[in-house]
This record gives structure tokens, C-alpha cells and sequence, in this order.
């Protein structure tokens, strides 16, 4: 027969547990509102660029979207232009959004400041050089995550 200290141990070491995963599945819930959140605030500012640079489906279907992995793991210039791009872009902007020619001589980057400007970086390859071109815009300010 089990004695009282015994049983007061396992009520005790049941109810720990309990709080445990309680506590566990509350922040995985956190983290994963936080992940949402997070997509909505670059597909909205996404969504801001494009339509300040005009760039409607049309525009986009002569490039496509790669990953900043993609890029650098693709043939030299490609990537060191990339690469280039990518530093001009500030601390404290929204990631950026990398795009390819179709024809791989073009490369661009969207992305949008801190204060909301939206810009968007391009490097043209004319011959066995890149040509570097930037537009900036004033846009809607970056979305607080906090109130979303």
C-alpha cells in the first residue's frame, strides 16, 4: 500500500508536469503568431514596393524570385553582384526580395527602410560589366508587429 508521503510525491510530480506542457504549448503558440506575424509584415511591405515601382505581374513575369542562398550559390558574377546589392542594403530595413532575369543579366533587390522608403536596387549586366541603377520612394511606414 502506498503511503501518504508517496501519494502527495506523485500528485505533486503529476502536477508539474501538467504546468510543463501547459507552459510548452503556450509559447509554441507564441512563436508561431510571432512567424505569422512576421509574413504579414514583408508580404505588406512587399506588396508597398511593387506598387510604388509599378511593378505589376506583367513586369515580374520576366524574373524570377530566388532566395539570397540561391543567388550566391549560383555561377560567379551572379553572385558577387547579388552579394553587392545586398550590402547596400541598411540595418533596420526589411529583408530583402531577390529577383533574377530570366535571361540571368539582370539582378534586383526590393526592400524598405526603417522610415518606409521603398527601394529598389537593380544591376544591369552590358557587356562584361554591371550597371548599378536605384529608385527610391516614399512608402507606407514599415507595420508595427506589435499591434497586429
Amino acid at each position: 500500500m502506498l503511503t501518504r508521503k508517496r501519494v502527495i510525491a506523485i500528485i505533486l510530480l503529476m502536477i508539474i508536469m501538467l504546468s510543463s506542457i501547459v507552459f510548452i504549448y503556450a509559447n509554441s503558440t507564441k512563436n508561431e503568431t510571432s512567424a505569422e506575424k512576421v509574413e504579414k509584415r514583408l508580404e505588406h511591405a512587399l506588396n508597398d514596393i511593387k506598387v510604388s515601382f509599378q511593378l505589376d505581374d506583367e513586369k515580374m513575369n520576366n524574373y524570377k524570385k530566388i532566395t539570397y542562398v540561391d543567388a550566391i550559390n549560383m555561377h560567379g558574377d551572379i553572385a558577387r553582384e547579388i552579394d553587392n546589392l545586398d550590402q547596400m542594403a541598411p540595418i533596420g530595413c526589411t529583408e530583402p526580395t531577390y529577383y533574377i532575369s530570366n535571361g540571368s543579366d539582370e539582378v534586383m533587390i526590393l526592400f524598405k527602410t526603417a522610415d518606409g522608403t521603398n527601394v529598389m536596387i537593380k544591376s544591369k549586366k552590358i557587356k562584361d560589366t554591371w550597371e548599378l541603377s536605384e529608385k527610391k520612394v516614399k512608402g507606407a511606414p514599415i507595420l508595427d508587429m506589435n499591434n497586429n
